[in-house]
């Protein structure tokens, strides 16, 4: 994907607008995204208007539905809170660049930390994470992460994940949302991974709930479909999880068994996870609101883990890598790996 391809920004820009990401209550109608190709290069994550901040005016001629509009507009005391998604250029899970960021914080409430070289420092929307941060959510603290590869993990309350590469982040508790773009074949699959297995996929979205404490492993599919098996040294039959099933994974369980999602379920996950979504662009070295016009600061940034390391201290490990990726693989695969130190949802 070339910088400033219209084709690529529209279809982020399709991802970004869809209506899970808008607040209760609020949808976009899809004649209203007619002009999407001008949206410039740049998306914001706003905070949820449910929180402190509300959400402003959507750009001229976007149609709002929900009677709860009003009402937040009226609410507006504070400055929103914004982040800048940025396309990056290069197919979407390729190799980091020296020097970018391994993932941009797109949104941040609740009370959200990451954990660097020992330390234990705040976020904010738009900090700058590396490889070996570790990320925590707490009781009621929510984060959206933009990965440097274009994909979007959206954090639970009380969940903790490490950055181990920005094709491969590992969950040790709570709850994520994973949306991996479409990626050419060839490009190494995006994973996830748990105490107990290790998922990659090229283009879908789903949920993996993990609870360290029973061991039991969930995958819940929205899009696409997921081939899942039991890790415990023993080769089982794989299943394959399409949009809408599930399929629980523990130690005690002999078989895994496909069985429909509680469309209940998947609305409160998703609503754990749920940020609305409007435009800015970038004028110059600048980033402006498309409605007030006004600049939006970037964040200090937090120091970076060679300036917290100790004089002769080792660097943080970036983890194992993946090992024989299937770059035809479009659907999960969950493999058995090696123990090692990760950070997953639990529920």
């Amino acid at each position: 994907m070339e910088q400033g391809d219209p084709r690529a920004m529209a279809t982020l820009c399709d991802r970004l607008l869809h209506p899970e990401f808008l607040p209760r209550g609020l949808r976009l109608h899809p004649l209203d995204r007619r002009d999407r190709n001008r949206i410039p290069l740049l998306k914001r994550l706003q905070s949820h208007p449910e929180g402190n901040v509300s959400t402003p005016p959507f750009p001229p001629g976007t149609s709002i539905e929900g009677s709860s509009f009003k009402e937040m507009a009226m609410r507006r005391k504070e400055l929103l809170v914004s982040l800048t998604l940025l396309l990056l250029g290069g197919s979407p899970l390729e190799t980091l660049h020296a020097g970018t960021p391994a993932a941009t914080v797109a949104i941040t409430a609740g009370g959200t930390s990451v954990e660097r070289q020992g330390q234990r420092l705040p976020l904010d929307t738009g900090t700058e994470l590396e490889r070996g941060d570790r990320i925590e959510t707490g009781m009621e603290g929510r984060v959206t992460l933009l990965l440097a590869n274009d994909v979007i993990v959206a954090m639970g309350v009380a969940s903790s994940l490490r950055l181990t590469d920005p094709a491969h982040i590992a969950l040790a508790g709570g709850r994520v949302e994973v949306t991996v773009p479409p990626s050419p074949r060839g490009t190494p699959p995006f994973a996830i991974e748990t105490p107990a297995a290790l998922a990659r996929v090229t283009g879908t979205k789903f949920f993996v709930i993990h609870d360290p404490v029973t061991g039991r492993s969930r995958i819940v599919t929205i899009k696409g479909s997921v081939r899942a098996r039991k890790l415990d040294g023993v080769e089982t039959e794989e299943v394959t999880v399409r949009a809408n099933f599930q399929v629980a994974v523990a130690p005690q369980l002999d078989t895994l068994t496909v069985e429909p999602a509680d469309p209940t379920e998947i609305e409160q996950l998703t609503g754990e996870v749920e940020i609305a979504v409007t435009e800015v662009e970038k004028g110059g070295g600048d980033l402006r609101d498309l409605v007030e016009g006004i600049p939006i600061e970037k964040p200090a940034p937090i120091p970076s883990a060679a300036a917290l390391r100790p004089p002769g201290a080792k660097d943080v490990e970036d983890g194992p890598p993946l090992e024989n990726p299937d770059p035809s693989d479009s659907a999960i695969i969950l493999e058995k790996t090696a123990p090692t130190e990760i950070f997953i949802e639990v529920p």
